[in-house]
């Protein structure tokens, strides 16, 4: 990438002070930032990141035109610095990850009845199953499955080795990371006569636009009707969706989270990282579990809880402190006895 500052300003929606004509062909964190690499700031209160710093440009926020800061050189004022490096980041990453060229590799199986979009890309080894749908301009990698019935949209990219279930429907603009599966059997069994036996799986999963799975992840579908991905919903790597799980719009879901069957989330909630929810609870709108919290009952909307069980963050955090006093308090407690006695009559 090569691009002057004049440019990069104007891109970004920002003010330049400094050198127009001084280009840039990298981004990097201040710490290690060159001559012509890009830094942000996001936080004033952490203008000591700067301190030293040799990057070319530094994205910073409006407030820092007020600021005295440890940098002297080249700045550009915007209203979101981390979302400005962002927008930079994207332009990088076109240059340096381009999608390979479109059209089936001579290794791939595609169906005869499969219809594949304008403009598609189908790696090496991969399977498209009869009466699949692929949309324009996606891009199917290396060594993936993709199932009869299925329905891809348009500007997708599935990473190597994803597989996608017969009969699941994939929105646009999704982003499957390598060995996210789509569409397995959800784990449901009945006991009968002494044996575990399994109850058949034959909905399917529902992913909306604009989703991004990470790598590892599996998303089961469901018994009947449907497990559902809202769109804008982002998930992290190595999470586990049961079967007719319903999740909402702009939700986030961070590494080794398991969902059981049958639970919802609303819109904009967050699940940090190894949080396990039972079956058949429901989080409401913008609630927020802590990591490794576990959750048995419904949340209300807005609710921020952590621990297992979980409880409101500040009653949780009140108790994990009075915890950490344990061993004082035990052994004033046996101090007391002794001095004392147990308090029963004699």
């Amino acid at each position: 990438m090569k691009i002057n500052l004049k440019e990069l300003a104007e891109l970004l929606g920002g003010d330049l002070q400094g050198e127009g004509l001084a280009e840039m062909t990298g981004a990097a964190p201040a710490s290690s930032a060159g001559p012509s690499e890009v830094c942000y700031l996001e936080d004033l209160s952490k203008k000591k990141l700067l301190d030293g710093t040799k990057a070319g440009c530094a994205l910073l926020p409006r407030a820092a035109k007020e600021a005295e800061l440890p940098y002297g050189g080249n700045r550009i004022y915007v209203d979101n610095p981390k979302w400005a490096f962002t927008i930079l980041l994207r332009k990088i990453q076109l240059e340096k990850r381009p999608k390979a060229p479109w059209g089936i590799h001579p290794t791939a199986v595609v169906h005869t009845t499969a219809r594949l979009g304008k403009y598609c890309h189908v790696g090496p080894f991969s399977v498209i199953e009869k009466d699949a749908v692929i949309g324009d301009f996606s891009f199917i990698g290396a060594q993936c499955y993709i199932g009869e019935r299925v329905q891809v949209g348009a500007n997708c990219h599935f990473y190597p080795q994803v597989m996608v279930r017969e009969a699941c429907v994939i929105g646009n603009q999704v982003i499957l990371h390598p060995g996210v599966v789509i569409g397995a059997d959800g784990f449901a069994y009945i006991f009968v006569n002494g044996r575990h036996e399994k109850i058949p799986q034959l909905g399917n999963v529902v992913i909306e636009d604009e989703v991004e799975i990470g790598a590892g992840t599996t998303v089961d579908r469901a018994m009947l009707e449907q497990t559902r991905i809202g769109a804008g919903t982002k998930i992290d790597n190595l999470v586990q969706i049961g079967h007719n799980v319903h999740i909402g719009r702009s939700c986030i879901i961070v590494a080794q989270a398991g969902i059981a069957g049958s639970s919802v989330l609303e819109d904009g909630v967050v699940l940090g990282g190894q949080v396990g929810l039972a079956d058949h609870v429901r989080l409401g709108k913008g609630s927020m579990v802590a990591a490794q919290s576990g959750i048995m009952d419904d949340l209300p909307p807005g609710q921020v809880v952590f621990g297992s069980p979980a409880r409101p963050r500040l009653e949780a955090m009140k108790i994990l402190a009075i915890m950490g006093r344990l061993p004082e308090m035990y052994a004033f407690f046996k101090k007391m006895k002794a001095k004392f006695g147990d308090g029963q009559d004699k």
